[in-house]
Protein backbone atom coordinates (compact mmCIF):
# COMPACT_ATOMS: atom_id res chain seq x y z
CA UNK A 1 0.00 0.00 0.00
CA UNK A 2 2.42 2.49 0.55
CA UNK A 3 4.63 2.02 -2.52
CA UNK A 4 1.10 3.24 -4.55
CA UNK A 5 0.14 6.10 -2.00
CA UNK A 6 3.34 7.56 -2.11
CA UNK A 7 3.40 7.61 -5.49
CA UNK A 8 -0.06 9.05 -5.86
CA UNK A 9 0.83 11.55 -3.43
CA UNK A 10 3.98 12.55 -5.49
CA UNK A 11 2.06 12.57 -8.88
CA UNK A 12 0.41 15.66 -7.90
CA UNK A 13 1.83 18.97 -5.99
CA UNK A 14 0.62 17.93 -2.45
CA UNK A 15 2.87 20.16 0.12
CA UNK A 16 5.13 17.94 2.34
CA UNK A 17 3.10 18.59 5.52
CA UNK A 18 0.21 17.05 3.50
CA UNK A 19 2.13 13.93 2.41
CA UNK A 20 3.26 13.80 6.02
CA UNK A 21 0.27 13.25 7.26
CA UNK A 22 -1.38 11.15 4.94
CA UNK A 23 1.35 8.88 5.49
CA UNK A 24 1.03 8.71 9.40
CA UNK A 25 -2.49 7.96 8.98
CA UNK A 26 -1.38 4.60 6.62
CA UNK A 27 0.99 4.05 8.99
CA UNK A 28 -1.79 3.79 11.81
CA UNK A 29 -3.61 2.00 9.44
CA UNK A 30 -0.85 -1.10 8.47
CA UNK A 31 0.67 -1.25 12.08
CA UNK A 32 -3.24 -2.70 12.85
CA UNK A 33 -3.55 -5.59 11.35
CA UNK A 34 -7.11 -6.64 11.72
CA UNK A 35 -7.39 -3.05 10.30
CA UNK A 36 -5.44 -3.62 7.47
CA UNK A 37 -6.88 -7.16 6.76
CA UNK A 38 -10.22 -4.95 6.92
CA UNK A 39 -9.10 -2.46 4.29
CA UNK A 40 -7.84 -4.94 2.13
CA UNK A 41 -10.92 -6.57 2.37
CA UNK A 42 -12.44 -3.09 1.17
CA UNK A 43 -10.04 -2.72 -1.63
CA UNK A 44 -10.50 -6.63 -3.15
CA UNK A 45 -13.90 -6.78 -3.47
CA UNK A 46 -13.83 -3.48 -5.14
CA UNK A 47 -11.58 -4.78 -7.42
CA UNK A 48 -13.93 -7.74 -8.18
CA UNK A 49 -16.94 -5.78 -8.76
CA UNK A 50 -16.60 -1.89 -9.63
CA UNK A 51 -20.23 -1.45 -8.72
CA UNK A 52 -19.77 -2.31 -5.22
CA UNK A 53 -21.46 0.58 -3.84
CA UNK A 54 -19.24 3.64 -2.67
CA UNK A 55 -21.03 4.39 0.49
CA UNK A 56 -21.32 1.06 2.21
CA UNK A 57 -17.10 1.34 1.20
CA UNK A 58 -16.60 4.71 2.46
CA UNK A 59 -18.79 3.80 6.08
CA UNK A 60 -16.76 0.47 6.34
CA UNK A 61 -13.15 2.32 6.11
CA UNK A 62 -14.58 5.46 8.57
CA UNK A 63 -15.42 2.37 11.35
CA UNK A 64 -12.03 0.93 10.65
CA UNK A 65 -10.14 4.57 10.11
CA UNK A 66 -11.61 5.60 13.55
CA UNK A 67 -10.62 1.81 15.28
CA UNK A 68 -7.03 2.94 14.82
CA UNK A 69 -7.49 7.05 15.56
CA UNK A 70 -6.70 8.59 12.28
CA UNK A 71 -9.26 11.88 11.89
CA UNK A 72 -12.56 11.68 9.83
CA UNK A 73 -11.29 14.04 6.78
CA UNK A 74 -8.05 12.70 6.75
CA UNK A 75 -9.32 9.08 7.21
CA UNK A 76 -11.62 9.65 3.99
CA UNK A 77 -8.68 11.03 2.07
CA UNK A 78 -6.30 8.13 2.52
CA UNK A 79 -9.37 5.80 1.51
CA UNK A 80 -9.71 7.65 -1.40
CA UNK A 81 -6.41 7.12 -2.03
CA UNK A 82 -6.32 3.64 -1.47
CA UNK A 83 -9.83 2.93 -3.55
CA UNK A 84 -8.17 4.90 -6.42
CA UNK A 85 -5.44 1.87 -7.55
CA UNK A 86 -7.97 -0.76 -7.68
CA UNK A 87 -10.21 1.62 -9.64
CA UNK A 88 -7.16 2.85 -11.93
CA UNK A 89 -7.59 -1.12 -13.32
CA UNK A 90 -11.26 -0.88 -13.91
CA UNK A 91 -10.14 2.28 -16.38
CA UNK A 92 -7.69 -0.07 -17.81
CA UNK A 93 -10.26 -3.13 -18.11
CA UNK A 94 -12.76 -0.35 -19.82
CA UNK A 95 -10.19 1.31 -21.93
CA UNK A 96 -10.55 4.71 -20.63
CA UNK A 97 -6.74 6.52 -21.22
CA UNK A 98 -4.70 5.94 -18.15
CA UNK A 99 -3.85 10.12 -18.64
CA UNK A 100 -8.20 10.67 -17.73
CA UNK A 101 -8.05 9.20 -14.21
CA UNK A 102 -4.73 10.85 -13.14
CA UNK A 103 -6.77 13.89 -14.46
CA UNK A 104 -9.87 13.08 -12.66
CA UNK A 105 -8.15 11.82 -9.62
CA UNK A 106 -6.52 15.34 -9.30
CA UNK A 107 -10.06 16.44 -7.34
CA UNK A 108 -8.53 14.27 -4.26
CA UNK A 109 -6.10 17.68 -4.10
CA UNK A 110 -8.49 20.20 -4.69
CA UNK A 111 -10.32 18.91 -2.25
CA UNK A 112 -7.32 18.31 0.09
CA UNK A 113 -6.15 21.98 -0.47
CA UNK A 114 -9.89 22.98 0.30
CA UNK A 115 -10.38 21.33 3.80
CA UNK A 116 -6.98 22.32 4.72
CA UNK A 117 -8.14 26.30 3.88
CA UNK A 118 -11.83 25.68 5.74
CA UNK A 119 -10.93 23.51 8.18
CA UNK A 120 -7.49 23.96 9.28
CA UNK A 121 -6.26 20.21 8.24
CA UNK A 122 -5.84 18.37 5.22
CA UNK A 123 -8.20 15.84 4.36
CA UNK A 124 -12.24 15.50 2.46
CA UNK A 125 -14.78 17.20 4.42
CA UNK A 126 -17.15 16.69 1.15
CA UNK A 127 -16.31 13.04 0.23
CA UNK A 128 -19.82 11.81 -0.59
CA UNK A 129 -18.80 13.61 -4.03
CA UNK A 130 -16.76 11.21 -5.08
CA UNK A 131 -19.43 8.47 -5.51
CA UNK A 132 -19.58 8.64 -9.15
CA UNK A 133 -15.71 8.67 -9.83
CA UNK A 134 -15.57 5.62 -8.27
CA UNK A 135 -18.41 4.07 -10.59
CA UNK A 136 -16.62 5.25 -13.29
CA UNK A 137 -19.59 7.79 -14.10
CA UNK A 138 -17.97 10.85 -13.50
CA UNK A 139 -14.59 12.29 -15.35
CA UNK A 140 -12.24 14.97 -15.91
CA UNK A 141 -11.61 16.05 -19.44
CA UNK A 142 -9.46 19.50 -19.58
CA UNK A 143 -10.73 22.37 -17.25
CA UNK A 144 -13.96 20.20 -16.27
CA UNK A 145 -15.44 17.14 -14.73
CA UNK A 146 -18.52 15.77 -16.88
CA UNK A 147 -21.03 12.69 -16.37
CA UNK A 148 -24.26 12.04 -18.20
CA UNK A 149 -27.30 13.37 -16.30
CA UNK A 150 -31.45 13.53 -16.73
CA UNK A 151 -32.03 16.88 -17.59
CA UNK A 152 -34.94 17.46 -15.55
CA UNK A 153 -36.55 20.46 -16.96
CA UNK A 154 -38.04 21.39 -20.38
CA UNK A 155 -36.22 23.42 -22.64
CA UNK A 156 -36.54 24.75 -26.12
CA UNK A 157 -34.14 26.45 -28.77
CA UNK A 158 -34.15 27.08 -32.64
CA UNK A 159 -35.67 23.41 -33.34
CA UNK A 160 -34.07 21.26 -30.69
CA UNK A 161 -35.28 20.45 -26.91
CA UNK A 162 -35.06 18.34 -23.80
CA UNK A 163 -37.74 17.19 -22.01
CA UNK A 164 -37.24 16.47 -17.78
CA UNK A 165 -35.83 12.61 -18.87
CA UNK A 166 -33.39 13.86 -21.67
CA UNK A 167 -30.16 12.49 -21.16
CA UNK A 168 -27.53 15.72 -21.00
CA UNK A 169 -23.62 16.18 -20.59
CA UNK A 170 -23.85 17.79 -16.62
CA UNK A 171 -20.57 19.88 -16.14
CA UNK A 172 -18.69 20.40 -12.82
CA UNK A 173 -16.07 22.66 -12.58
CA UNK A 174 -13.13 22.31 -9.58
CA UNK A 175 -11.54 24.67 -8.06
CA UNK A 176 -8.32 24.21 -9.77
CA UNK A 177 -7.01 27.68 -10.13
CA UNK A 178 -7.19 27.68 -13.80
CA UNK A 179 -8.56 30.26 -15.61
CA UNK A 180 -11.97 30.07 -17.12
CA UNK A 181 -10.66 31.20 -20.57
CA UNK A 182 -12.87 31.14 -23.88
CA UNK A 183 -10.10 28.21 -25.09
CA UNK A 184 -10.40 26.19 -21.72
CA UNK A 185 -13.98 26.02 -22.30
CA UNK A 186 -13.55 25.03 -25.65
CA UNK A 187 -11.25 22.30 -25.15
CA UNK A 188 -13.01 20.80 -22.21
CA UNK A 189 -16.62 20.69 -23.97
CA UNK A 190 -15.30 19.84 -27.17
CA UNK A 191 -13.46 16.71 -25.33
CA UNK A 192 -16.61 16.27 -23.50
CA UNK A 193 -18.77 16.02 -26.57
CA UNK A 194 -16.60 12.71 -28.11
CA UNK A 195 -16.21 11.26 -25.02
CA UNK A 196 -19.96 11.02 -24.34
CA UNK A 197 -21.19 10.65 -27.91
CA UNK A 198 -22.40 7.29 -27.91
CA UNK A 199 -23.55 7.41 -24.22
CA UNK A 200 -26.24 10.07 -25.74
CA UNK A 201 -27.50 7.89 -28.54
CA UNK A 202 -27.28 10.20 -31.41
CA UNK A 203 -29.01 12.93 -29.31
CA UNK A 204 -28.20 16.21 -29.47
CA UNK A 205 -25.71 17.26 -27.23
CA UNK A 206 -26.53 19.29 -24.62
CA UNK A 207 -24.36 20.53 -21.43
CA UNK A 208 -26.09 21.21 -18.15
CA UNK A 209 -24.52 22.93 -14.77
CA UNK A 210 -26.23 23.46 -11.51
CA UNK A 211 -23.78 25.76 -9.80
CA UNK A 212 -23.74 28.36 -7.52
CA UNK A 213 -21.51 30.27 -10.86
CA UNK A 214 -24.73 30.58 -11.85
CA UNK A 215 -26.69 32.60 -9.83
CA UNK A 216 -27.92 34.94 -11.93
CA UNK A 217 -27.29 38.12 -9.34
CA UNK A 218 -22.96 37.53 -10.54
CA UNK A 219 -24.39 39.63 -14.02
CA UNK A 220 -25.24 43.01 -11.39
CA UNK A 221 -22.17 41.69 -9.16
CA UNK A 222 -19.39 41.07 -11.56
CA UNK A 223 -17.71 42.87 -15.16
CA UNK A 224 -18.55 41.04 -18.40
CA UNK A 225 -14.88 40.44 -18.47
CA UNK A 226 -14.92 38.35 -15.16
CA UNK A 227 -14.48 34.83 -15.92
CA UNK A 228 -17.23 33.74 -14.04
CA UNK A 229 -19.62 36.05 -16.68
CA UNK A 230 -17.87 34.34 -19.52
CA UNK A 231 -18.68 30.86 -18.08
CA UNK A 232 -22.11 32.28 -17.96
CA UNK A 233 -22.61 33.83 -20.94
CA UNK A 234 -22.40 30.66 -22.61
CA UNK A 235 -25.50 28.94 -20.84
CA UNK A 236 -29.26 29.76 -20.53
CA UNK A 237 -30.77 29.69 -16.60
CA UNK A 238 -33.76 27.07 -16.61
CA UNK A 239 -33.84 27.30 -13.04
CA UNK A 240 -32.92 29.25 -10.36
CA UNK A 241 -33.32 29.39 -6.06
CA UNK A 242 -32.11 31.35 -3.30
CA UNK A 243 -30.12 29.60 -0.07
CA UNK A 244 -32.46 30.62 3.25
CA UNK A 245 -29.28 30.92 5.14
CA UNK A 246 -25.31 31.53 4.00
CA UNK A 247 -24.31 28.25 4.58
CA UNK A 248 -22.90 27.51 1.68
CA UNK A 249 -19.95 30.51 1.35
CA UNK A 250 -17.40 28.56 2.37
CA UNK A 251 -16.90 27.70 -1.69
CA UNK A 252 -16.32 31.15 -2.11
CA UNK A 253 -14.78 32.23 1.52
CA UNK A 254 -12.67 29.22 2.24
CA UNK A 255 -14.03 30.18 5.70
CA UNK A 256 -17.47 28.62 6.93
CA UNK A 257 -19.64 31.98 7.87
CA UNK A 258 -21.01 32.23 11.73
CA UNK A 259 -22.03 35.73 11.31
CA UNK A 260 -19.45 37.73 11.73
CA UNK A 261 -19.08 39.41 8.20
CA UNK A 262 -15.70 41.47 9.39
CA UNK A 263 -14.22 37.77 9.71
CA UNK A 264 -14.59 37.27 5.98
CA UNK A 265 -11.57 37.55 3.48
CA UNK A 266 -12.47 40.59 0.98
CA UNK A 267 -9.46 40.13 -1.30
CA UNK A 268 -11.06 39.64 -4.34
CA UNK A 269 -13.59 42.05 -6.51
CA UNK A 270 -16.30 38.35 -5.91
CA UNK A 271 -15.85 38.29 -2.20
CA UNK A 272 -15.96 42.31 -1.78
CA UNK A 273 -19.46 41.74 -3.84
CA UNK A 274 -20.44 38.78 -1.71
CA UNK A 275 -19.84 40.85 1.83
CA UNK A 276 -21.62 43.64 0.53
CA UNK A 277 -24.95 41.45 -0.62
CA UNK A 278 -24.71 40.14 3.00
CA UNK A 279 -24.05 43.30 4.87
CA UNK A 280 -27.76 44.38 3.01
CA UNK A 281 -28.86 40.77 4.18
CA UNK A 282 -29.84 39.84 0.69
CA UNK A 283 -29.74 35.96 -0.38
CA UNK A 284 -27.11 34.20 -1.99
CA UNK A 285 -28.58 31.66 -4.61
CA UNK A 286 -27.47 29.19 -7.80
CA UNK A 287 -28.88 28.22 -11.15
CA UNK A 288 -29.47 25.21 -13.75
CA UNK A 289 -28.10 26.53 -16.94
CA UNK A 290 -27.79 24.57 -20.13
CA UNK A 291 -26.73 25.22 -23.83
CA UNK A 292 -26.94 22.95 -27.27
CA UNK A 293 -22.88 21.87 -28.55
CA UNK A 294 -24.33 23.17 -31.81
CA UNK A 295 -25.74 26.50 -31.25
CA UNK A 296 -22.01 26.93 -28.84
CA UNK A 297 -20.07 25.81 -31.87
CA UNK A 298 -22.15 28.09 -34.28
CA UNK A 299 -21.88 31.40 -31.96
CA UNK A 300 -18.19 30.50 -31.71
CA UNK A 301 -17.99 30.41 -35.27
CA UNK A 302 -19.70 33.86 -35.59
CA UNK A 303 -17.35 35.80 -33.18
CA UNK A 304 -14.25 34.65 -34.64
Amino acid sequence: MKNYVQAFLDAYPYDEEAKREVLLALEKLSLNADASAEMEDILETYRQNKDYAFASMLARARTINEKVGVEKHLGDLLFCILLSEPLLSHYRAQGIPEQIFWDTMYDHYYKAVECKLVCGHYGNFVTFWFDRYYNLTRFALGRFQFEITRFGYTYEKEGLSLSPDSLAIGVHIPRSGVSLSREVLNESYARASVFFKEQLGGAPVAFTCDSWLLFDRHKEMLPPSAGIRRFMADYDIVHSREYENYGEVWRLFDKFYEGNLSALPADTTLRRAYIRLMERGEKTGAGVGVFFYEHYLRDLKRKL
